[in-house]
């Protein structure tokens, strides 16, 4: 059973007879000034508590060592007097405030109550939980930055500021040393709450030593400038102060229960959205506000404004990389800092932007605002595209119609004011295409897993582990949603006119029973010679002329989807002439795979098929039929 790190527990245990006690006083002492009616008792001249019930017990952060917490109280109590001119008595329940004070510093000290009020509702302002972690929403992170800044950092405030974040962690009381943290450079950085010893890699045996190490430090990992960049430092830097200025509090609770913890380590990861356990929230709070300190909300829109403007003047339109890269140099934090940032901000068009999809940055493009969910997306790997292909009937249906191309992570309407071949004669989405994705592009619903690569999270007296190991994976699904159906209506429309001429050349009805006839009907159709589609689809001119002149032979899977690609055939062709090979696919995953790029690559060259196959796990082998 994990330990259950309770503030209200400890108040419950090592004061309520000191709150119980001053309570009595107060309530019992001739000169109370609570409001105590009784309808039984008209005159009351005594008043006894019997009992005290601590009924709430709400904390408060704030930036030093204090911590002022709140207690409802509800007191029992026996009223005596006379109503009436005959003694009476009755019992009555009564609420109130006590509000108290302790010091946080190796432990609970100086403990004092500072009032006994009649009761209120508590404030939901700066409160802390049962584990002395801020309650923090979404919408105050900006109000929760400004704060920090407002009182250790506030020239920030005045004007866009690139931060010195040593002098930051200076300003906290905090040093920064830099050691090696681990052996695989896992871990960045570690906030040291307590003098305690510390674990630490040394390189030159390959041994872990303990180290002591004073409270009040940041440990960096040494190795860190080599391996990532100067923003991702900065960031964990204030990353570990977030640390200090907001969970200092709940550590020195742990140290309560566990006299060994004194340090967070902490290792970069992606967004948190299961905030389930205390360090997860921890971790969310710091992932959410270092980067809203060193790039705060008002002077970071100042700097976006102003540089986004100088761009616009040279004739760029929107946001661009330029704009991105610059933001991340003034401000000192990386480029996918910067960007998010300026989504957070309200420039959505950022979105498209430095996208990083399958190991490579998708290029830029731009849709109409409100178009699509903070949670969606037009971009999808490889890897969820087939996934979504196997398991989802709706976005097989809408691929297999031939009326969208996976083209540069998307899947773009097939129509030539989306689509064009380069110089090179490679297939590529228009520049209109990439300023409209909401017009031409399906879209997608990100969801978020627990990563199966990490184990139980919990508390130690190793303290907590902020990994580059993803806690969470991020996986794209297909929903057949308002967007989705009007986009696939409109690829309908577009598409409604060419079906029609292909009806009417009764091309699929006239293809010929045998494969070799079809092929070669196919090839006039196309008006390719032997050695031009022996060129289009990488197979040798003598395995194209046995596959015209042998009607018997039976043909790999691997070499007719080469054919149907260098013919450019739609997948209402393509699928015909892949049975009359005597091909039947099935749902293994190799079918899945090449099914797929029938349907959705029939106009991209052989070599960017064998780039995505190659991804897939999957390649086209072209050889010579012997």
């Amino acid at each position: 059973m994990p330990i259950i790190y309770s503030f209200n527990n400890i108040i419950r245990s090592h004061y309520f007879e000191l709150i119980k006690n001053e309570v009595t006083r107060i309530v019992e002492s001739p000169s109370c000034r609570f409001n105590i009616h009784s309808r039984s008792v008209e005159n009351i001249n005594k008043i006894s508590v019997s009992s005290i019930e601590l009924r709430s017990i709400n904390p408060y952060d704030s930036l030093d060592d204090k911590l002022i917490f709140a207690i409802d109280v509800e007191v029992k109590l026996e009223l005596f007097g006379f109503s009436y001119g005959s003694a009476s008595k009755d019992k009555i329940s009564k609420w109130l405030n006590v509000v108290c004070e302790v010091k946080l510093r190796d432990g609970f000290k100086d403990f004092q109550i500072r009032n006994v009020s009649e009761f209120c509702k508590p404030s939901q302002r700066s409160r802390l939980d049962d584990s002395l972690i801020p309650y923090i929403h979404d919408k105050d992170l900006d109000k929760q930055a400004e704060g920090t800044l407002k009182k250790y950092y506030s020239e920030a405030l005045l004007a866009p500021t690139r931060i010195d974040v040593r002098l930051f962690a200076g300003r906290l009381g905090l040093k920064i040393e830099e050691a090696c943290l681990s052996k695989d450079n896992s871990i960045l950085g570690q906030m040291i709450f307590h003098d305690c010893e510390v674990k630490l890699y040394e390189p030159n045996n390959g041994c872990i030593g303990d180290y002591k190490i004073k409270g009040g430090t940041i440990l960096v990992d040494s190795n860190f400038k080599s391996l990532r960049t100067v923003g991702s430092w900065n960031n964990t830097v204030i990353h570990e102060c977030v640390h200090w200025l907001k969970h200092r509090k709940a550590f020195e609770l742990i140290k309560m229960y566990n006299g060994d913890a004194g340090r967070i380590a902490c290792r970069v990861m992606h967004e948190i959205k299961y905030k389930q356990s205390d360090k997860d929230w921890m971790e969310w709070q710091a992932n959410s506000l270092a980067p809203r300190i060193l790039m705060p909300y008002t002077t970071f829109k100042q700097k976006a404004d102003e540089i986004i403007t100088q761009y616009n003047s040279k004739g760029q339109i929107n946001i661009t990389s330029d704009v991105i890269y610059d933001l991340a140099s003034f401000f000192g934090v990386s480029a996918q800092s910067a960007k998010i940032r300026l989504v957070e901000t309200g420039y959505k068009n950022a979105i498209g932007i430095l996208e990083y999809v399958d190991n490579r940055y998708v290029k830029g493009y731009s849709f109409e605002d409100d178009s699509i969910k903070k949670n969606q997306t037009f971009s999808i790997p490889i890897k969820d595209a087939l996934k979504q292909y196997t398991s989802n009937p709706d976005f097989k249906r809408v691929i297999n119609s031939g009326n969208f191309i996976y083209i540069d992570s998307h899947y773009c309407i097939n129509a030539p004011q989306y689509l064009l071949q380069n110089e090179y004669g490679v297939l590529e989405m228009t520049d209109y295409a990439r300023r409209h994705m909401n017009e031409c592009c399906l879209v997608f619903t990100c969801v978020v897993h627990p990563s199966k690569l990490h184990g139980t999270r919990d508390y130690s007296k190793q303290g907590l582990y902020h990994s580059v190991v993803p806690e969470n994976v991020i996986e794209c699904n297909y929903e057949y949603d308002d967007i989705n159906r009007e986009l696939e209506e409109r690829a309908k429309a577009i598409h409604a006119e060419m079906d029609e001429v292909l009806r009417k050349s009764k091309l699929i009805s006239d293809l010929p029973a045998s494969f070799s006839k079809s092929l070669i009907m196919l090839m006039d159709w196309q008006g390719l010679s032997n050695e031009e589609l022996a060129d289009k689809s990488k197979v040798s001119v003598k395995t194209i002329q046995r596959m015209r002149n042998n009607p018997s032979r039976n043909w790999s899977l691997e070499l007719v989807v080469s054919v149907c690609i260098g013919l450019q055939l739609p997948p209402y062709i393509s699928y015909p002439l892949i049975g009359k090979a005597g091909i039947n696919l099935t749902d293994s995953e190799k079918d899945i795979v090449f099914s797929h790029v029938v349907s959705t690559q029939f106009s991209s060259s052989i070599n960017e098929v064998n780039e995505y196959l190659k991804a897939a796990g999957y390649s086209i082998q072209n050889r010579s039929a012997k």
